[in-house]
C-alpha cells in the first residue's frame, strides 16, 4: 500500500485494492479499517471472464457481473466499518439479514439491501452521503424506471 499512499484507518480516504493474485484454498480477502482487498477472480468476474476456483475440485462462481459488483459493495461496507449481521456467522440468521448486502446479498446484487442499522452507521460516516442517482440500466443491462 505504500506505493499508493493508502493505508488502514486513513481519516481522509477509504481504499479499495484489486490485486492480480488468487488466494490459496481456504485463504480469504476482505475489508476492514478503511481498506478493501479484492483478488484477481473479482477482476475476472467484473469483465465477464471465468474465474479460477481457489480449491481444486470446486466449481467456478458463475454469478455474473452483478455478483462481483455486489462483492465490491460487501467488502467496501466492511472497509467502512459494517459487520456481518448479528448471528449470521454462527448460522443463526434471519431471512432479512441473510439476504442483506452485508451477508449473502452480495450474490444476488442488485436484489439486496442494507439493514436499517447499516444505514444508520453509513449516514454517520464522513465518507458516505445519500444521493439520488439517475441510471438508465442496472448491472444486468436491464432498464431502470
Amino acid at each position: 500500500m505504500s506505493d499508493t499512499g493508502g493505508g488502514f484507518n486513513d481519516p481522509d480516504a477509504v481504499w479499495v485494492y484489486y490485486i492480480d493474485a488468487d488466494p490459496a484454498c481456504g485463504q480469504g480477502v476482505g475489508g476492514t479499517s478503511g481498506v478493501a482487498l479484492l483478488p484477481a477472480n473479482d477482476l475476472r468476474g467484473l469483465v465477464g471472464k471465468p474465474n479460477v476456483p481457489p480449491c481444486i475440485g470446486d466449481p467456478p462462481d458463475t454469478g455474473g457481473v452483478c455478483r462481483w459488483i455486489g462483492g465490491l459493495g460487501h467488502e467496501l461496507g466492511h472497509a467502512l466499518g459494517l459487520p456481518h449481521p448479528p448471528g449470521c456467522d454462527q448460522g443463526n440468521c434471519s431471512a432479512e439479514a441473510f439476504f442483506s448486502l452485508m451477508f449473502f446479498g452480495y450474490t444476488v446484487y442488485p436484489d439486496t439491501y442494507f439493514l436499517d442499522e447499516n444505514k444508520v452507521q453509513l449516514r454517520a460516516s464522513p465518507f458516505f452521503d445519500e444521493r439520488k442517482i439517475r441510471r438508465r440500466t442496472d448491472c444486468r443491462g436491464e432498464p431502470l424506471n
